[in-house]
């Protein structure tokens, strides 16, 4: 530990007489001690994040109280669970979860592992009810939502765009979840 804690790779915490990795060491030391991914074992995480999200805290996912939670549900969009695929397998019952997990991640400022998981959402309600299903189209506009706090503008409007012309056709042109997207178009253009 001696050695660890010279080269920086270990911190001590005194206040509670242990140690902590740095995140670097904690990412090599998850790659060569778990080469091959286990899949139970991911799913039982992506769980336990997903009903650990009171939906009666909603407006209070950007809380600190609910900051530590966030780094669990970063983890879960970590590129070695990408890489071999995990979020590709998301079934129909966890597309609902996953839609949560990425808003506690963009309310935590965690904007990538939220692209991340909102775009699996995406994919999978696409899969389950059609990409112009008003649920589909929901996630398209979070995920223009998420897009332009990204600051990507262009695919923040092409976001909004297809959710615009679905909630148009599928609702008309006066229902509130299509003025929502008007809206967000508006903000768009009006900041960008």
């Amino acid at each position: 530990m001696r050695t660890l804690v010279e080269y920086c790779f270990v911190e001590v915490q005194w206040t509670t007489k242990s140690y902590s990795m740095h995140a670097c060491v904690h990412d090599w030391t998850l790659a060569g001690l778990n080469k091959r991914v286990d899949l139970d074992s991911y799913w039982y995480a992506f769980d336990c994040v997903a009903s650990s999200i009171d939906r009666d805290e909603w407006q209070f996912l950007g809380h600190l109280r609910h900051s530590r939670l966030a780094r669990y549900a970063a983890r879960l969009a970590h590129d070695r669970f990408i890489k071999a695929g995990l979020l590709n397998e998301i079934t129909d019952d966890r597309v609902e979860e996953a839609e949560y997990i990425a808003h506690l991640l963009q309310e935590q400022v965690q904007l990538t592992a939220a692209a991340v998981m909102f775009q699996q959402a995406l994919a999978g309600k696409e899969k389950a009810l059609g990409p112009d299903h008003t649920s589909t189209l929901r996630t398209v506009n979070n995920l223009g939502l998420l897009y332009r706090d990204q600051g990507k503008l262009d695919k923040a409007e092409g976001m909004y765009m297809r959710a615009l012309a679905g909630n148009e056709k599928a609702l008309g042109p006066d229902h509130t979840l299509t003025l929502g997207t008007v809206n967000n178009l508006g903000v768009l253009y009006h900041d960008g």
